[in-house]
């Protein structure tokens, strides 16, 4: 077992399946074992345990990873993907749950097989990403004992998974962090896991492909070796998330109060006024929510009368605490959304080991919320997308982050609410592989990248990208210690998918 886990943990290149044993020894319980764990960031490795088959990049026969659609077993596809698909080609037709006539059972599924007997406390997670033409939304369902279910599905497990061109492992992204799965599924010799399609907004269901990799589930029981540390991803690694779709799912460890819908005390996302801590409220709302009632009058950073005497650190705010320890390159998303009387726009600051500042102040963070009185999840939109914060909280034991209300028109200041959710901060490991084409190392590959690689080529002054260097490796497509036209020929072709 230990040198399982050695191997898994420094090869980056390798595919490994750990299996629960099915004699126990008498060591002390251990939390967060693995249970089953599939990671795979190159093509060219097989792994005949699990019916890989390194040409065809293809799961098939029996496997711990399979692929379903409409209940019955499809390949899954690799070649030169990121490389865990499910191609249209071989699902024929997406079929998604909320579809007219499709069951859980039927929708097209990733299905994972496991042996859970010994453990408790069992926990899912997994990275995923689709096309542009490909399914955007997953959730849970899980049967034991039968490949073919029945499926039960998993409440509140419904994800929504970035669409990309980019066919590569760097681009997948934490859909499921550490998801607790029901206890039903505890102590049992044969678990069937899906990873199942719904609701999908496509008007074609005959393209695209699906992704999913570093899929591992862990589990409370008995190990004679230390807990198995799944691998953080070089880029893009999820550091931190929140997302609450539901007010009545509880989570003790973020201080969630399923009764009342509040966070509180100490926790990853608390809310403060006049620099004083005050309830997030949820209710019936998005749900993660600060009324008025908490705060008692709204503070804002701004030039109007009301606003004389606030500063960054008095002003209305939500706090997020999180560790940019061994990553740089730090992005922040989020969603938003205030009531008619709730406040209108935000901004971000930050400050590192302390949640009650000083705060410093980021330069053009300035974002407009809209406005809503609909109290529902589905009214919020991104103000914040992949926001690239500052260097200084690179390499950082603990950071709090702070979303806080500025430019308030409100006459107003004592009533309304103000929500956010979908709250995302990822980042790249330190020392670890660039994203080709990234060259200004915001996470994106886009125009502005293309711009700087020209500037470079055609050798403009000040401009031209140091050689040994985080950008001059992202520009060098093709890794021939060169930039030229080439490299500009295949970031074009990546930028247009």
């Amino acid at each position: 077992m230990k040198k399982i886990i050695s191997l898994f943990l420094t090869s980056i290149l390798t595919i490994t399946l750990l299996s629960a044993a099915s004699v126990w020894s008498s060591a002390a319980p251990a939390s967060d074992v693995v249970i089953a764990g599939i990671v795979r960031n190159a093509t060219n490795l097989p792994d005949e345990g699990n019916k890989f088959d390194a040409n065809f990049g293809v799961f098939k026969s029996s496997s711990n990873l399979t692929a379903w659609n409409d209940n019955k077993q499809i390949d899954i596809g690799g070649g030169n993907r990121t490389p865990m698909v499910i191609n249209n080609a071989a699902a024929e037709e997406w079929k998604a749950f909320g579809d007219a006539g499709v069951t859980i059972n039927e929708a097209t599924a990733f299905q994972i097989k496991l042996k859970t007997a010994g453990y408790t406390n069992l926990k899912f997670s997994c990275t995923q990403k689709s096309t542009a033409k490909g399914p955007e939304s997953f959730a849970l369902s899980y049967s034991i004992g039968s490949p073919t279910g029945p499926f039960t599905a998993i409440e509140n497990s419904k994800r929504d998974v970035e669409r990309v061109s980019d066919n590569s492992y760097a681009a997948l992204k934490t859909t499921y962090n550490k998801f607790a799965l029901p206890a039903v599924l505890e102590d049992k010799n044969d678990v069937y896991l899906r990873v199942y399609m719904i609701d999908s907004t496509l008007d074609k269901r005959n393209n695209g492909n699906t992704s999913i990799n570093d899929i591992y589930i862990t589990g409370d029981g008995e190990e004679d070796s230390e807990p198995y540390i799944p691998p953080e991803p070089p880029v893009n690694a999820n550091l931190m998330s929140i997302s609450r779709t539901f007010a009545s799912e509880a989570d003790p460890g973020r201080k969630f109060n399923a009764d009342s819908g509040v966070f509180k005390d100490v926790s990853d996302l608390t809310a403060y006024n006049s620099n004083q801590q005050i309830d997030i409220g949820g209710g019936g709302r998005t749900p993660i929510v600060i009324n008025n009632a908490a705060a008692g009058a709204w503070q804002s950073v701004g030039d109007a009368p009301e606003d004389e005497g606030v500063t960054v650190n008095t002003a209305t705010a939500f706090q997020i605490k999180f560790s940019t320890a061994g990553y740089d390159t730090i992005r922040f998303t989020c969603f938003q959304k205030s009531s008619a009387s709730g406040p209108e726009a935000f901004a971000l600051a930050y400050s590192i080991g302390n949640p009650t500042g000083p705060y410093t102040a980021i330069p053009n963070t300035k974002k407009t919320v809209v406005t809503s009185a609909e109290n529902t999840y589905s009214v919020l939109e991104k103000t914040y997308d992949e926001f690239v914060l500052p260097a200084e909280i690179h390499n950082k034991s603990v950071v709090y982050l702070r979303v806080y209300m500025v430019d308030s028109e409100l006459e107003d200041r004592s009533n309304g609410n103000t929500s956010i959710n979908n709250i995302k901060i990822i980042g790249n490991k330190i020392g670890g592989p660039t994203t080709k084409g990234d060259i200004n190392l915001d996470g994106k590959v886009n125009g502005m990248d293309l711009l700087l690689m020209k500037q470079h080529i055609l050798d403009v002054p000040g401009k031209k990208l140091a050689e040994d260097t985080d950008a001059f490796n992202a520009a060098d497509m093709n890794d021939d210690g060169k930039i030229n036209g080439m490299d500009l020929l295949l970031l074009k072709k990546k930028i247009l998918g």
